[in-house]
């Protein structure tokens, strides 16, 4: 029995002095620590991770500060890799619609130039329309100072029948009438069917 209590003695003093060095190591990896010298929470974790019975039963240490904002940077990074995809598709898409925009407005570009070259062609012939229009309001008037008998003479010598249309929708009524009755009677049928069917 002495061997026995020997043996438990010695084994209740290595016990006794494991627990002490691990009291000791743990409260100077605390104060260590608490000096901002050692990380001694992952110094512990790293440590019990290597005992396999230990590892089994440890609960993953809670991220460091550190790591937190390491965590924090890489999501930051992601979101803005994100948001620059984003802005690079929103730019695409941009560039897309300020090309169709550039094409929109060539073609309303060249859309102006027809218009103002038919502007000109209007205005060119509405020139000419007038030119021809004060032509012939001077016949017209020249052919009103004249004897009705000599209009009419003079009118019947006119072989296009739109041309003395035109004088005499210039002329007075009464003129009109005096040049009429003077001129052969088959040209006045005839033009006077064609002022009936002529458009407004």
């Amino acid at each position: 029995m002495t061997f026995f209590n020997q043996q438990s003695g010695r084994v209740g003093i290595i016990f006794l002095l494991v627990i002490v060095l691990l009291s000791l190591l743990v409260g100077g990896l605390y104060m260590l620590d608490r000096m901002d010298l050692v990380d001694g929470e992952r110094v512990i974790y790293s440590t019990a991770m290597r005992i396999p019975v230990v590892r089994d039963y440890l609960v993953p240490t809670p991220l460091t500060e550190l790591e937190l904002q390491e965590n924090r940077l890489r999501e930051l990074e992601n979101m803005l890799a994100r948001r620059e995809a984003q802005l690079d598709s929103q730019r695409r898409s941009l560039e897309g619609r300020e090309s169709e925009l550039d094409r929109r407005f060539a073609d309303v570009e060249r859309l102006e130039d027809r218009i103002e070259e038919r502007e000109r062609a209007l205005l060119e012939r509405q020139r000419r329309f007038d030119e021809v229009e004060e032509r012939f309001v001077y016949l017209a008037s020249l052919y009103e100072g004249m004897p009705p008998a000599e209009a009419a003479a003079r009118i019947n010598d006119i072989d296009d029948d739109q041309i003395v249309i035109a004088l005499l929708q210039r002329m007075e009524r009464r003129t009109v009438s005096f040049i009429l009755t003077n001129l052969e009677p088959e040209r006045v049928a005839r033009i006077t069917r064609k002022i009936a069917n002529s458009p407004g």
